[in-house]
């Protein structure tokens, strides 16, 4: 795991790269999952159609990590099960990094750029976040990234 400073949408156009984007377990009754801040929102925002594209994949799949868009290539990253709670949780976020790492190392992509995960709207500090990653992330492929 690589933690630098910068901005996800600065990596969506680069080749054999791939983005991730934290997410809940909301499904609204017309399909779709709620995706009302942070990454989420700026996803659904520049991206029309994959907050329909995720909420088909947790109906059928669950809330866990994986891809749902595919140019660029997104992947879902859950932090909280709820848009609707308070904070995210630091288990979810935990086994959403184990199975990042496990994608990580069976993909041909060079890079998975996630952004800090619970941080902004999730509520928990960063070192706390961190801690745990570095316990979890053993490919280089993944760059964590953050404004601060």
């Amino acid at each position: 795991m690589i933690d630098i400073i910068g901005d996800f949408k600065d990596y969506l156009a680069m080749p054999d790269t791939a983005i991730c984007i934290t997410t809940n377990g909301d499904v609204t009754k017309d399909g779709r999952c709620v995706m009302g801040a942070g990454t989420a929102k700026v996803a659904r925002d520049m991206f029309p159609g994959c907050d329909k594209s995720l909420g088909t994949l947790i109906k059928e799949k669950g809330n866990i990590v994986q891809p749902f868009w595919i140019n660029p290539v997104l992947i879902a990253f859950p932090t909280k099960h709820s848009a609707w709670d308070a904070t995210s949780d630091i288990e979810l976020i935990k086994k959403s990094a184990i199975r990042l790492n496990q994608w990580a190392m069976n993909t041909s992509f060079k890079q998975i750029i996630l952004p800090k995960p619970g941080v902004t709207n999730g509520q928990l500090l960063w070192a706390d976040v961190k801690e745990q990653l570095e316990k979890i992330i053993l490919s280089s492929k993944i760059i964590v990234i953050g404004l601060n």
